[in-house]
């Protein structure tokens, strides 16, 4: 055991040299450390089974003689493995309550495990200097992804799986019910939360006492008919008896809601309207809640499963298409008096008629510090105006105090909602003034305002605040902007005191931060373009910083991946086009090159960081084809994120527009720069991707040799409300966007070879847009070529699938663009 420990001990010696050369770590202080850090930094697989504290790194593969491996190439079926077969980044990143560690979900054999939910759970502490795995029986007391605290910031409360925690010295389950429970909130020496029908509890702390603050109450049509009623009445006003049998049944019950401890107060709704939130004002006077009323689960839509667990075809609802009844929302206010009758209650409707007649979304209240003022924030289900007003408990009238308008449409990046659904970044920082995040510059920034509307840039330029956190003290803010470059994520600290904007990353690429509780620590997840994301530690009062995870596993040492090369090149327009340039080490003599496109429409791939989801695959598949001796173009076509509102809403009203002119603008560059024969450029994407690459071969037939459509949208009016309508409005309303937008409309124009991929289950695009346009290039005679997946859904999932798509994929290029 010992000589074990011993030979692991001398090993990392003899890897000193390669680690302190290879940099893997360096942030700008902490390099004096690294001699003696490094020499603890034993790899992790000595230490399997142990329950100490391990020292950090650790590693998922060992680091002897990654500088001595030989890179090999990829195959076609290394190219189609799911993520983990290149690394498992930590996942999950999670302060403790007290500040003292940072969970997250890792493991040393990504390879071994398919699955991310099986993973381990490790425990680093605060500074980041070792880690230790957290026993399975305690995992349920790591704290929930949202914690929430009350004003003194000693109690601290979250859900996890079910189960409702509150920490105040120690974690300890107080809730459990075979029912969601959601929302928690301090209220006093009490806490509050919801449950999935919308119904109000609060445990109090003093006596353990769990009380139920409100209950649902259905508000149907009237169960006596006219007739009825008026028989009714008659009898009471001619008979002595039922008066007095009424007015005794009437004080009895006066009295036992005087005596008795409080029932729960009903919430009056109507048919069909559910609670989405429900809170009591803090001085317990009031209760708000906010309602929907759903009318799109109505619409008649369903997708098939053909090769279901049961054996039989299953039909399946899905979500409804653009043009369907929208939802319908309202807030409203009651007074919180639990011994009057449900009969006797009395909802406010929330009136917001000062500010618009539009349908809107409301989304708080945000009640200030000392509790005496609510803000809510509207937002239209037009999708282009937003509000931020002082809610009146006593009138129930809203007062506007912030409002941005956007003629396309309000969205961009995450600080700023993006969709109506999520409220924007918004924060009391006393009792008085209050910050938020708007694109009314054209860029996302900060801004703080009073009561008034007086407002005052926090943050300004050309370059976005992509996320933003107010700290427990609320005096700082830590942003993640595109300051320094459109194609990295740096992380700075926002003095609200001195209005200073302090750097605090410093590796290239991707970070993404957490800040401890105390605001004293931040957990950093930082990433590259070619560079599995990984855990590191920063003390923000000694600005050192130590790596806690090596993530990547022995294939990713021997692939020799292509560091993209980050470009912009003019549109038609003569504004710039960004994209990421994949260039082959040794070019295929014909000159071809691929234009990929991303989906999700606004999303960034110019990115000197690690992608969203399913990065590590595409990165694999993008590398196999630059092997093939393919130049490739992952293209931000006009639409995407992180160049601001300009670029994000040149799409509005016109898709496979100015996104697919972005395309040809590629072309032109490829050609002009690197020589790329115009003849062999081929064009392949998922979703919008898909639907892009439809566009492209219907309304410019000869610029692209070939393309690929996977999982595309056909025509906008058959998918769903709150995406399409932001862009193009209502069919009904707008049908020229549609007639314009929708590939269907301009399949004639089909010369190009197309392959036409869609999963059968798909549940967001629907295999119903691959039917619909497969009949219309057969009633046009169109040549094509058709690929689906039976049990494949937006995107293929199952390796097998991904496999046989990808040999298809390389199939179909290698047939086209290099004949």
């Amino acid at each position: 055991m010992y000589a074990v420990r011993i030979f692991w001990i001398l090993k990392q010696l003899k890897n000193l040299n390669f680690i302190v050369r290879s940099k893997l770590l360096l942030p700008i202080k902490a390099r004096s450390f690294a001699i003696g850090f490094l020499v603890l930094s034993i790899p992790f697989g000595a230490y399997k089974g142990w329950s100490q504290s391990i020292p950090t790194p650790i590693y998922q593969t060992d680091q002897s003689d990654v500088a001595k491996r030989d890179k090999q190439q990829l195959s076609l079926w290394d190219a189609s493995r799911n993520d983990r077969w290149l690394g498992r980044s930590p996942e999950n990143i999670r302060w403790s309550v007290d500040g003292d560690a940072i969970y997250f979900q890792w493991t040393q054999n990504p390879l071994n495990q398919p699955y991310h939910e099986l993973d381990p759970w490790f425990k680093a502490s605060s500074g980041g200097r070792s880690v230790e795995i957290v026993p399975s029986d305690q995992v349920h007391l790591i704290p929930g992804d949202e914690v929430v605290w009350d004003a003194k910031h000693r109690k601290a409360s979250w859900v996890n799986n079910g189960v409702l925690y509150v920490f105040d010295g120690s974690t300890r389950p107080i809730v459990r019910w075979d029912r969601p429970i959601r929302a928690p909130y301090f209220l006093g020496e009490e806490l509050h939360f919801v449950d999935d029908q919308g119904q109000l509890f609060a445990h109090h702390f003093a006596s353990g006492f769990l009380e139920q603050l409100t209950t649902v109450h259905p508000r149907g049509p009237a169960k006596e008919s006219e007739a009825e009623q008026w028989l009714k009445a008659q009898q009471t006003v001619l008979f002595d008896g039922i008066r007095q049998r009424q007015s005794r049944s009437e004080t009895l019950a006066a009295h036992r809601l005087q005596t008795s401890l409080p029932k729960p107060l009903s919430v009056p709704l109507g048919q069909g309207w559910q609670i989405i939130s429900i809170a009591q004002s803090p001085n317990r006077e009031k209760i708000i809640y906010s309602l929907r009323k759903n009318h799109l689960a109505d619409a008649p839509t369903y997708y098939m499963d053909y090769a279901s667990e049961s054996g039989y075809a299953m039909a399946h609802p899905a979500r409804a298409k653009v043009g369907e009844k929208d939802n319908e929302y309202r807030m409203e206010i009651m007074d919180f008096n639990p011994r009057i009758s449900a009969d006797s209650i009395r909802p406010v409707l929330v009136d917001y008629s000062a500010l618009t007649s539009d349908q809107v979304i409301f989304h708080g209240p945000f009640w200030s510090p000392n509790g005496t003022k609510a803000l809510v924030q509207l937002s239209s289900l037009k999708h282009k105006d937003r509000w931020i007003g002082e809610l009146d408990l006593e009138t129930a009238k809203i007062r506007s105090i912030i409002h941005d308008h956007d003629d396309a449409w309000l969205g961009g990046p995450e600080v700023v909602g993006y969709y109506s659904l999520r409220p924007v970044f918004m924060e009391w920082i006393n009792d008085d003034q209050f910050v938020f995040a708007s694109e009314r510059t054209g860029f996302a920034h900060l801004y703080q305002s009073d009561l008034e509307g007086k407002v005052k840039a926090l943050t300004q330029g050309t370059w976005e605040v992509r996320q933003a956190k107010l700290n427990n003290n609320r005096n700082e803010i830590l942003v993640t902007t595109g300051k320094d470059d459109p194609c990295q994520d740096h992380l700075y600290v926002l003095s609200l005191k001195t209005g200073a904007l302090k750097k605090i990353s410093d590796r290239a690429g991707r970070n993404t931060g957490y800040l401890s509780p105390d605001g004293n620590n931040m957990a950093v997840l930082h990433s590259g373009s070619v560079q599995v994301p990984d855990l590191y530690c920063f003390d923000l009062q000694e600005e050192v910083s130590r790596r806690v995870t090596v993530s990547g596993t022995k294939n990713y040492y021997q692939t020799d991946l292509v560091q993209p090369e980050m470009v912009q090149f003019p549109h038609r327009d003569g504004k710039p086009v960004w994209a990421a340039l994949f260039k082959p080490k040794q070019p295929h003599p014909k000159k071809p090159a691929i234009l990929h496109i991303h989906g999700g429409g606004y999303r960034q791939f110019s990115h000197k960081g690690w992608s969203v989801y399913g990065y590590a695959t595409h990165l694999s598949m993008i590398n196999y084809l630059v092997q093939e001796g393919y130049t490739v173009l992952d293209l931000d076509y006009r639409g995407s994120a992180g160049f601001g509102r300009d670029y994000r809403t040149d799409i509005y009203r016109t898709m496979g527009v100015k996104d697919v002119e972005s395309g040809l603008a590629g072309i032109d560059y490829l050609v002009k720069e690197h020589g790329i024969d115009p003849d062999r450029i081929g064009v392949y994407g998922i979703s919008y991707g898909g639907f892009f690459t439809l566009m492209a071969l219907f309304k410019h037939p000869g610029k692209f040799a070939a393309g690929i459509a996977n999982a595309s949208v056909a025509d906008w009016a058959h998918y769903n409300y709150l995406w399409t309508s932001r862009i193009l409005n209502l069919p009904q309303d707008d049908p020229e966007a549609y007639q314009v937008s929708s590939p269907i409309n301009h399949a004639a124009g089909l010369q190009d070879p197309l392959l036409i991929v869609h999963g059968i289950i798909d549940d967001n695009v629907h295999f119903q847009d691959a039917v619909r346009v497969t009949q219309k290039l057969i009633e046009l005679e169109k040549d094509f070529e058709i690929m689906y997946y039976p049990q494949e859904r937006h995107v293929i999932q199952h390796e097998a699938a991904r496999y046989d798509y990808h040999k298809r994929l390389v199939t179909f290029f290698k047939r086209h663009l290099l004949k």
